[in-house]
């Protein structure tokens, strides 16, 4: 046989050999890697490390230390909400008209002739003239006395400054509307006969009242309803919610 013959005869018997050497290496080395993951120390893996007591104290002071600063923060804030309340209400309770003014543009129409359901310097009944002077002051009165009566604010006569409104009663009635003066006395178109004039109350049963704070200072009252609401929400309790635990029925 040639030696090229005998080289051709010989290729596949390297072949087969090589890898037969490859399969048994393989096998080896599968075998190794099992071993060695069966015989494995569990407590080689790394597991996490519990807190140590410094640890969780330093939390729990860390904590507690945001929730004093909290509610400090939260009483300051209440203080404050409070305090402007009460300023806020102490203003609206005491605004009045210009007082001063009324009364100058209700002496301009002094001796005016009374004249029934009249609202012009041509003649006045008594409704007719309160709301004619306080509209010179862009105050819209209502017409008669008794819806007068229901638009003001009721006050004491102790309160009762010049400009306020007096009304004279007859039971829960007002019959008659009239500008108070100060030192009991009054602006009004009495009657029938008579004209605009200034006298003295007298012995009459009255109730004083003065413009609404809703009409002389609207600003103050939506600031008093803003101040309220801030304060209910600073002051309201969280709520916890609760998780409901489904029951599952067995049918």
């Amino acid at each position: 046989m040639s030696t090229k013959g005998r080289r051709a005869a010989t290729k596949p018997l390297v072949r087969f050999a090589r890898l037969a050497a490859i399969a048994t290496t393989t096998a080896v080395l599968a075998v190794s890697l099992a071993g060695a993951g069966a015989n494995a120390d569990p407590s080689a893996s790394p597991t996490p490390k519990p807190h140590s007591s410094a640890q969780k104290s330093s939390v729990a002071t860390y904590l507690e230390t945001r929730a004093t600063r909290a509610a400090a923060s939260r009483a300051r804030r209440v203080i404050s909400l409070t305090k402007s309340i009460s300023q806020t209400k102490y203003a609206i309770a005491h605004a009045h008209v210009d007082g001063m003014k009324v009364l100058k543009i209700a002496a301009r129409y002094k001796g005016v002739p009374y004249r029934a359901g009249g609202s012009t310097p041509h003649g006045f009944d008594c409704s007719g003239y309160t709301q004619f002077v306080f509209n010179k002051i862009g105050i819209s009165l209502p017409r008669v006395a008794q819806d007068q009566l229901k638009w003001t604010t009721k006050i004491s006569a102790k309160n009762a400054r010049p400009g306020d409104l007096v009304f004279y009663m007859s039971g829960n009635y007002a019959y008659h509307a009239a500008i108070y003066a100060g030192n009991g006395m009054i602006w009004h178109a009495p009657r029938t006969g008579e004209r605009v004039t200034k006298v003295h109350i007298g012995n009459h049963k009255v109730i004083y009242g003065k413009v609404p704070a809703s009409v002389l200072v609207p600003e103050l009252q939506k600031h008093l309803t803003q101040l309220e609401t801030a304060l209910t929400f600073v002051t309201k309790k969280p709520k916890h919610k609760v998780k409901k635990t489904k029951v599952h029925k067995t049918k």
